[in-house]
């Protein structure tokens, strides 16, 4: 043991499965990584699940660690991709709202219910690059810094995405008769 370095001492523990040790370290970063997974996940409820889960991923992978100094960032990007995770299976769960009021509506729509549907078929129409910048924007509510993260683009070729598909999105409503009496 190194004795230098009270943490280093903690991770050298714990790879040795001194239990305590560990809980050690879980306490001293569940703050950071609770501030991790909240700046990825707005629900702060799920963020304490996902760092809670990501804590006990943690521990029994403690033995893959290679570089013991750089504890916090692994521990952190084990947070992250778990954020991750959760995140691209919720929104696989609920990728049509049009399917969400099939299931969860009755077969009568309101007025409110029929415009959504609607918008939702003329967003459905579009290109898929365009499809999936309006469903992260308006659906699912993120920034232009999130979109650009999560499709890998830039912030300008974003912008044009959107711009782009809110222009088409306009011609192809304009253009139903139904929604002329709205």
């Amino acid at each position: 043991m190194s004795g230098i370095n009270p943490e280093i001492e903690l991770i050298e523990k714990a790879l040795a499965g001194d239990k305590k040790a560990f809980g050690s370290l879980a306490d001293k970063y569940y703050a950071y990584c609770l501030t991790v997974a909240e700046n990825i996940i707005d629900d702060k409820d799920v963020a304490k699940d996902v760092v809670q889960n990501g804590l006990m991923e943690v521990y029994f992978c403690l033995s893959n660690l290679r570089n013991i100094t750089v504890f916090k960032k692994w521990l952190a990007g084990i947070v992250r991709n778990l954020c991750k995770n959760y995140l691209r299976e919720n929104s696989r769960q609920f990728q049509s709202l049009k399917q969400y009021y099939e299931e969860h509506h009755d077969t009568e729509t309101s007025e409110e219910e029929r415009i959504v549907n609607i918008v939702l078929d003329g967003i459905k129409s579009l290109d898929i690059q365009y499809q999936r910048v309006v469903y992260l924007c308006y659906y699912e509510g993120k920034g232009m810094d999130e979109i650009c993260n999560e499709l890998s683009i830039t912030n300008s070729l974003a912008k044009v995405r959107l711009h782009r598909a809110r222009k088409k999105l306009r011609t192809i409503l304009e253009g139903n008769w139904e929604l002329r009496e709205f």
